[in-house]
């Protein structure tokens, strides 16, 4: 999909069908400071965004996440925030900025929606992650750096187990992925 419109994809999601046209495979282009809409047969929809650290500016955006009403939600890891736009690319919000307190970021990678519409953010280079509300708004941390049962080094992905509400994360300087529960006890 896109050969000739991406050039460093890093993230990929798919919204929900909200039309007879079915799901769309929304993807961020890292290099190119932009987001790809695609259908799924591979027609190209549109694109967005521009280099920057204005609203609706990116830079290095790295993961992308698709909520029920079709909002994209971006991991500007340049930008230490994330940021949410509609459907056709309009930027609507964005939360978080630099630094190691809540609702501050040091290189944002992966996001996911949780089983409550929650946003789940890999906060990379704080060793954690954060949850937000759908409106952004802190909820909690999860994980604090080292090796041990739930701690992190360098996290990279993150998914919601949508049946159990489990988060997983890829703890990637450890080797490993770690499960945490809804409630947010390490599991595994």
């Amino acid at each position: 999909v896109g050969a000739r419109y991406l050039n460093v994809p890093c993230g990929v999601a798919v919204d929900t069908p909200s039309d007879v046209h079915g799901s769309h495979i929304v993807i961020v282009d890292s290099a190119k400071h932009k987001i790809h809409v695609f259908m799924n047969d591979g027609l190209h929809v549109r694109s967005f965004g521009v280099r920057g650290s204005g609203e609706g500016e990116l830079l290095q955006p790295y993961a992308i996440a698709v909520d029920a009403g079709g909002k994209i939600l971006v991991t500007d890891l340049g930008n230490n925030r994330v940021q949410i736009f509609d459907v056709s690319g309009d930027f609507l919000r964005s939360f978080g900025s630099a630094g190691t307190g809540e609702s501050q970021f040091v290189k944002p990678t992966g996001i996911a929606l949780d089983t409550e519409g929650n946003v789940v953010v890999v906060d990379n280079g704080n060793n954690r992650l954060q949850v937000f509300s759908p409106d952004g708004v802190f909820i909690r941390s999860i994980g604090e750096p080292g090796d041990g049962d739930g701690q992190l080094s360098d996290p990279r992905g993150v998914a919601v187990n949508l049946k159990t509400g489990h988060i997983v994360v890829a703890d990637f300087q450890n080797d490993r992925c770690q499960i945490f529960s809804k409630e947010v006890e390490f599991c595994l």
